[in-house]
């Protein structure tokens, strides 16, 4: 499967966990490449629609790693509590 293939796989997967705990995941879709955040996405609560991470130190700074940490971290934080 090609690289492209398998990243928009993972953004899915990414989408489909943050909507079971209420959250959203948006896509910069900038088409510059040097525009700051290209390819960045941002996470949202979708009950009071506000930015939860991603707005700083630019918008939709982070990438699909930083996005897998935050839902991993998200998931421990709920299982200990």
């Amino acid at each position: 499967m090609c690289q492209a293939r398998l990243k928009k796989n993972r953004e899915i997967r990414a989408r489909k966990r943050l909507a079971r705990t209420g959250y959203g995941l948006l896509k910069n879709r900038s088409k510059d490449e040097l525009a700051e955040g290209y390819r960045g996405h941002r996470l949202f609560d979708r009950v009071v629609n506000a930015i939860v991470s991603g707005a700083v130190p630019y918008k939709y700074c982070l990438s699909l790693d930083d996005v897998d940490a935050l839902i991993q971290e998200k998931n421990n934080t709920i299982g200990h509590e």
